[in-house]
């Protein structure tokens, strides 16, 4: 399965704020969940469990600000990390830019999603 993240601009807009594409599910283990559960991040730990529940995986106002927290430190880890693993292309951009976007949902009161 893959999956994208996306944050809509606001409720009468079809335009996306965010749209990347994540990875497959074994990417999605390797880059982001095993890491979270090392750093102890509990929203990245669990992005596929969460995004392939009946709920599915949408965050805002106090977990999207938790969730910007995580990517912050996420960030820094694959930062010091870069020079000592072979990482996916655009990886760090596409970081840089969940963290960006993030931020801007959050002053705007969106929400994110993964799915």
């Amino acid at each position: 399965m893959a999956y994208q993240i996306y944050i809509c601009n606001d409720s009468s807009s079809d335009d996306l704020l965010l749209d990347l594409y994540l990875g497959s599910a074994v990417t999605i283990e390797m880059y982001w969940e095993s890491i979270g559960r090392k750093l102890e991040l509990p929203i990245i730990s669990t992005l596929t469990e969460k995004a392939d529940s009946e709920e599915g995986l949408a965050l805002s106002g106090n977990d999207l600000v938790l969730f910007k927290d995580e990517m912050n430190i996420f960030e820094q880890y694959w930062i010091s990390e870069n020079s000592n693993i072979d990482l996916p292309e655009g990886f760090l951009v596409n970081i840089r830019k969940i963290v960006e976007e993030t931020e801007h949902a959050i002053s705007r009161g969106l929400t994110l999603m993964v799915s």
